[in-house]
């Protein structure tokens, strides 16, 4: 088992930057800590166990989870939720990066040979977001956007 280090800091007022150290080009994950509910964005390559850390600071709040596109960086970490909001159109047949799978994008000692299997898209535990329902968190609210360019499948969330 992979024995994840991870760098958290607070950016803005219950708005926190969690940092994948073992990935070389610094996953980034945000979770963002509603007065009502909790949305983390992102869940990196897969190296970071969630559950402690969502433990501390989401409680018993709800946790709304979503990707900003389909890339192994970005989703790897998929595994541990039950379900996860993206945009999932054409992701069936998706390249998602396999290229990177080499040791110098990983610290040393992380061994990478196992990992494609986990990064594999299950579209079944990926739910399409709608652009017109926002995310309400209580004192935090985002609207939706598509913006398709960096990958097909990116998505935004404009703060209201």
């Amino acid at each position: 088992m992979i024995n994840p280090r991870i760098k958290v800091k607070e950016v803005y007022p219950n708005i926190y930057c969690i940092e994948e150290l073992d990935y070389k080009e610094h996953c980034n994950c945000y979770l963002i800590v509603g007065s009502e509910k909790c949305l983390l964005i992102d869940v990196g390559v897969g190296l970071i166990d969630f559950a402690p850390f969502l433990e501390s600071y989401v409680g018993e709040k709800e946790l709304i989870v979503v990707l900003t596109h389909f890339h192994f960086d970005h989703f790897g970490g998929a595994g541990q939720f039950k379900e996860i909001n993206a945009n999932i159109v054409d992701i069936k047949d998706k390249d998602i990066g396999l290229k990177y799978f080499k040791k110098k994008y990983f610290s040393e000692g992380i061994e990478v040979d196992h990992l494609e299997e986990k990064f594999k898209i299950r579209v079944e535990k990926f739910k399409q977001v709608q652009d017109k329902r926002g995310i309400d968190l209580g004192d935090f609210k985002f609207k939706i956007l598509f913006t398709p360019g960096h990958d097909p499948t990116s998505i935004s969330y404009l703060s209201k």
